[in-house]
């Protein structure tokens, strides 16, 4: 049975695909990731086409690949991949550059990215594709498409923000082990919702005051962060003699990595994305002029905030999620187009109610600015503020608090609606993010599910708390450690998981829909 491996770039993998291919018969046949184990794989698989993360993105075609014939494109063939087209189209947000990537040229890299991974479905006639998270990376998804078109198996990873807990699933938007788990468990257990300690701990800071909710989910500045990780003042750090080498290692690191060009598929103006290379003086000129325009975005996002947010005032609190990122795109679908979300949303609001939103701190970090310039303008937020019942709300004001007076809250796919179902308020939610199926979680993607949502909340809807619970146990049941949680979360990082274990949640897995048989709780 050949099978693609895609995004896989760290040697663990490797001895995952190994396993597999000894106990399933999992034979290798492509594999996309960094060139930092291409070796490896060349070495553990004869004959296996290896291809660079970058390169796939670009649409550069694999060195090992490049006699086989582009797959043909006709009329039946881009009519079925509509929707496909709108969300790549979207996707490419992420390889702009101030402008750089009009329609037209992203069309003709959709149909070359379409027409490169036909052919290569063609060539290795896989029957499984392991991503090893939630494709998005443009030829990834469009390569989960052509898949779905086809019958051609899926298997991937989904994340979620409890500590480093992820699961298995088929599809992005489909059913999961955990729905159907967290099914079960609402049949059958009855009683106290048995958690363990760390989980516990975990939950307990979810829905505890602000001041010690993990940083991650708050808005802070650099210099809390660096305080709060070792817990000394600037002057205190000033004279601490013993930290020079620490941080003069930081400081040259800083500098480093202001002269060095690190990989990317950045669309360069003038060029296809095959034959750009954004490096040197350019990228360091395209990254200065990316935190120019994001400065100017979160100046006209500031002049239009409200002056105090009133908690008192009947209302839905909306968290605008940062973009480009999977969490929109592919997952939010056509709400990736924030707007849209936020118009159904206020012509549904009940008579007297206001729409607070608050804007994602992230989106105005200069840090990711290379990535989040391209993914606002100031008429997004003209348009919001032209709105009657809307308000913009300050970056500063806390989140939890937002959430704790409101009547609900509505997100894309975000962590705020974990937290708030967490904190007792239901949750509007315009996608499918891991926690799609929940207690307290209400779905929307029509106007009658918007106002089917806000006549159960009006009518007195509770978020019931053991369900919830509920829902924590079956993710601890079903879903397996990983160390792929972002440093930027202030909770301890579990060690890597074994390839062994890995692999054999696979093995159960694959086991399990082959079989069509429930998860064992």
């Amino acid at each position: 049975m050949n099978v693609i491996y895609s995004e896989c770039s760290e040697k663990i993998w490797v001895d995952v695909a190994e396993i597999l291919s000894a106990r399933l018969g999992w034979k290798p046949c492509y594999w996309i990731g960094s060139p930092v184990v291409e070796g490896e794989v060349k070495q553990r698989f004869e004959e296996i086409c290896f291809h660079s993360t970058i390169d796939a993105v670009k649409g550069i075609a694999s060195p090992d690949f490049q006699g086989a014939e582009s797959g043909i494109l006709d009329q039946p063939l881009l009519e079925q991949l509509g929707e496909c087209e709108r969300t790549v189209l979207k996707m490419m947000d992420r390889m702009e550059a101030l402008g750089s990537f009009p329609y037209q040229e992203r069309l003709r890299h959709y149909h070359r990215l379409v027409a490169y991974w036909l052919s290569v479905l063609k060539t290795y006639q896989p029957e499984m594709i392991f991503f090893l998270y939630i494709p998005h990376m443009v030829f990834d998804y469009i390569l989960y498409e052509l898949c779905r078109l086809f019958g051609i198996r899926t298997l991937m990873f989904e994340v979620s923000n409890v500590l480093s807990y992820a699961y298995l699933r088929e599809s992005i938007d489909g059913n999961t082990d955990l729905k159907t788990g967290y099914r079960q468990m609402m049949q059958t257990k009855a009683g106290d919702v048995a958690l363990s300690e760390e989980i516990e701990a975990y939950l307990s800071s979810l829905r505890g005051d602000y001041d010690d909710v993990p940083l991650y989910v708050r808005y802070v500045s650099k210099e809390d962060i660096y305080h709060r990780q070792d817990g000394k003042s600037g002057f205190q750090r000033l004279f601490d003699f013993r930290n020079y080498p620490v941080m003069l290692t930081k400081q040259l690191s800083v500098m480093k990595s202001k002269f060095r060009t690190p990989d990317n598929y950045i669309k360069q103006p003038g060029r296809t994305p095959e034959r750009s290379n954004l490096k040197g003086f350019e990228y360091r000129l395209f990254r200065r002029k990316a935190v120019r325009r994001v400065d100017r975005l979160a100046k006209r996002y500031q002049r239009m905030v409200v002056g105090e947010v009133d908690l008192d005032h009947p209302y839905v609190f909306l968290a605008l999620s940062y973009q480009p990122e999977a969490t929109t795109s592919p997952k939010g679908k056509v709400f990736s187009h924030l707007l849209l979300m936020v118009e159904m949303i206020a012509k549904t609001l009940p008579d007297g109610w206001l729409l607070y939103i608050k804007e994602h701190p992230a989106q105005f970090d200069h840090s990711w600015a290379f990535r989040s310039h391209n993914s606002r303008t100031e008429s997004f937020y003209e348009d919001l503020a032209a709105m009657e019942n809307v308000r913009l709300i300050p970056l500063s004001s806390s989140s939890y608090d937002l959430v704790d007076h409101s009547k609900a809250v509505a997100t894309a796919t975000g962590t705020v609606g974990w937290q708030a179902v967490n904190r007792g308020k239901p949750a509007l939610v315009f996608g499918h993010p891991w926690y799609e199926g929940c207690e307290g979680i209400f779905s929307i993607s029509s106007k009658e599910d918007c106002l089917g949502a806000f006549a159960a909340i009006r009518a007195g809807y509770k978020v019931n708390d053991r369900n919830v619970r509920l829902f924590v146990a079956a993710l601890e049941k079903l879903g397996h450690k990983l160390d792929v949680i972002d440093q930027m979360r202030n909770v301890e990082l579990i060690d890597p998981a074994t390839a062994e274990s890995l692999a054999l949640a696979i093995e159960q897995f694959y086991h399990r829909i082959e079989q069509k048989t429930d998860p064992a709780l």
